[in-house]
């Protein structure tokens, strides 16, 4: 089944590929029947137009909408009239003149859309008073209520314009392209050092394709590649189509779900739908857009998916706390998802898979945070006990500054090497387990604890006396006895503390205080078991 998935993959990309240049090779430029010769900004309101619908059979959705406006005064040479079309045919006249039509050409359907483009009207003198009448022939029925927005404005203005209405999108899509990128580069340095991990670059591969769905769903980059909108719009659709495969891959990889035959089922589906709407398109049958619905009915069943797995990831590792904050943001992802599919069918209003990118943005950020808090927290604990290492033990020896009341205690588990030898290393790491166990059940809760040694442990107590660095070594004795009762391999130890006072000079020598005790303790008991 892997292999097939990677396959399936593949073979998408190649779709991609066939299915832009095709775009691009079809494309009809839109033709400017008068060309005008080219500040005041501002935008019409509903107050100066007006609009009828008008039945007509000949039309992919059976109405046209026609929009009637007269213009004021002109005085810049430099202004347009500029709106911005959603998969609709445009012819505008200027008293009676044809100055714009965007048809499609006789290769084409006449249901298949042109994709989303800017029409920009060039506007003189002579236009002031004279009556526009703009056509729009919606090519979907689920888009036929959509209404203009028109503006009037020179150009550096209405860039403007357009830059500062979409930035907080740009920005949201660019950044979850560039965290891709860099996902994607770390990949490839770790697999160039053997250390490679796959759902990195397909997280990676998810985050540049909903940033590139994103940024093809603004009106910022059709104005900036205004000579390629259905392109555009056919990029982004596939990046949009092609990204619940990536996403389902990612979770297999990285959550290692038990129900994984049933992730397996979803990315198969996504990647038949993405071949199927592929073949569909190139063939000329149904445009990507038509789609839309098939796809919304193969993410339902892949979110559904997606959160039985990871509800079960969650109740199985209750005790991991850094897994749940990822697997809890992980499903915060999901309810994005559901909420711009809510918002797509309750409202008839489509927010560019607003919330999604939000979420997986969140959910990047805490993954980051949390992979570099758990890096640096492993390279500082022991594997085996989950204490801390004797690196980390150094470091609390040699650099925290000393005060009256800071003890150390150390602790020497005995014939550690002769349990090793006569009953296996497992016997050996079973013994040094549970009593770094019973020792955390005993140490304050403030206190410091680490393996310093194979099978040597060390203790800083803050704010201690004598009298309770005895009756912590009791405590401690207590239930290593209690444990030995029923223990298939009984715990013996040594241990030694030191305890500074005004006069101590570094924790050093509190540790050497330690060490020395610990070392004589051992020795007694040596003595005791030769009697």
């Amino acid at each position: 089944m892997k292999r097939l998935n990677q396959l399936a993959v593949y073979i998408i990309l190649v779709f991609f590929i066939v299915l832009s240049l095709f775009v691009f090779v079809y494309h009809k430029e839109p033709t400017i029947i008068a060309p005008r010769s080219d500040t005041t900004q501002f935008t019409i309101t509903p107050n100066d137009y007006s609009m009828n619908i008008v039945k007509d059979s000949s039309t992919p959705t059976g109405i046209k909408k026609v929009y009637f406006m007269t213009m004021d005064t002109i005085n810049d040479r430099n202004e347009s009239l500029s709106f911005f079309v959603v998969h609709e045919y445009t012819r505008v006249w200027i008293d009676g003149d044809l100055v714009f039509s965007e048809q499609p050409s006789a290769k084409m359907p006449q249901n298949h859309t042109l994709g989303c483009y800017w029409v920009r009207i060039p506007l003189v003198n002579r236009d002031s008073f004279k009556s526009i009448v703009i056509e729009e022939i919606p090519v979907y029925k689920s888009l036929q209520n959509q209404k203009l927005t028109f503006y009037v404005a020179g150009e550096d203005d209405f860039s403007n314009i357009i830059l500062k209405e979409n930035a907080p999108q740009v920005l949201l899509a660019l950044s979850s392209i560039i965290i891709g990128i860099i996902l994607l580069l770390m990949t490839f340095m770790r697999y160039c050092l053997h250390q490679a991990k796959e759902s990195s670059a397909l997280l990676g591969i998810f985050a540049i394709l909903i940033g590139i769905w994103k940024m093809g769903d603004t009106t910022f980059l059709p104005l900036v590649f205004n000579k390629s909108p259905r392109f555009i719009s056919f990029m982004s659709l596939t990046a949009f189509y092609l990204s619940p495969s990536a996403l389902m891959l990612y979770i297999k990889y990285e959550f290692k779900p038990r129900l994984e035959k049933y992730i397996d089922y979803g990315i198969f589906l996504s990647n038949a739908f993405i071949l199927e709407v592929s073949l569909l398109q190139v063939l000329q049958i149904r445009d990507f857009r038509e789609q839309l619905t098939m796809f919304h009915i193969v993410l339902a069943f892949d979110v559904i998916v997606v959160m039985v797995n990871i509800i079960d990831k969650y109740r199985s590792h209750k005790g991991d706390r850094a897994q749940n904050v990822m697997l809890l943001t992980f499903i915060v992802c999901v309810c994005g998802v559901i909420m711009d599919i809510v918002m797509y069918y309750a409202f008839n209003h489509s927010v560019g898979v607003l919330y999604t990118l939000i979420t997986f943005l969140i959910y990047i950020i805490v993954n980051a945070i949390l992979s570099t808090f758990l890096l640096a927290h492993q390279a500082r604990i022991d594997e085996l006990t989950g204490l801390m290492n004797r690196s980390r033990c150094n470091d609390v020896v040699y650099n925290t500054p000393v005060v009256a009341g800071d003890a150390i205690m150390i602790f020497d588990l005995n014939d550690l090497k002769y349990t090793n030898d006569t009953l296996g290393h497992e016997a050996g790491n079973q013994m040094i387990k549970h009593f770094a166990h019973i020792l955390s059940s005993q140490l304050p809760g403030m206190a410091f604890l680490g393996r310093y040694g194979g099978d040597e442990f060390l203790a800083m107590i803050r704010h201690c006396d004598e009298e309770q660095l005895h009756r912590i070594a009791e405590n401690i004795a207590y239930e290593v006895k209690q444990y030995n009762q029923n223990a298939q391999f009984p715990i013996s130890y040594a241990t030694g503390y030191g305890l500074a006072d005004e006069h101590t000079q570094a924790l050093l020598d509190v540790f050497n205080c330690a060490d020395h005790r610990m070392y004589e303790n051992k020795k007694r008991i040596k003595e005791e078991d030769k009697k």
